[in-house]
């Protein structure tokens, strides 16, 4: 439901689209695998340290930040792509890994488990996960 996935899957392509030369080197393969590495170690920190931020700053402001990095994110990713800035796409990906890890991540299992009726919690967090 957020999109994460996709970058996830599509991150090195990303990357590599995002060159000046449409026939990459090895080096900008290995650079833009540990973009991907990157984002995963990232998505592990924030799921870490979930409770601690949920209980300091609250779901809304979270919610509100990590949508702010979101909307940031894919604006100018999409610049650094068309305009091929690959200084710019690069950390553009980890700054949407961080917004959906902060915001969408951490907030929607629990306002779906107050919303939902008892039945419904396990499938509708299973779908906002997949």
């Amino acid at each position: 439901m957020t999109g994460l996935s996709a970058i996830n899957f599509y991150s090195t392509k990303i990357m590599l689209g995002s060159s000046a030369s449409k026939n990459p080197t090895p080096d900008q393969v290995d650079d833009a695998r540990y973009i991907n590495l990157g984002m995963g170690v990232l998505r592990l920190c924030t799921a870490l340290s979930a409770g601690m931020l949920l209980d300091k700053f609250g779901r809304r402001k979270l919610y509100l930040v990590g949508n702010v990095f979101v909307i940031i994110s894919m604006a100018l990713l999409g610049l650094g792509v068309d305009d091929s800035i690959e200084n710019l796409a690069r950390p553009m990906v980890l700054l949407f890994a961080l917004g959906t890890s902060l915001g969408y991540a951490l907030v929607n299992p629990l306002y779906l488990c107050e919303c939902l009726p008892f039945k419904a919690v396990s499938y509708m967090v299973f779908m906002d996960h997949s």
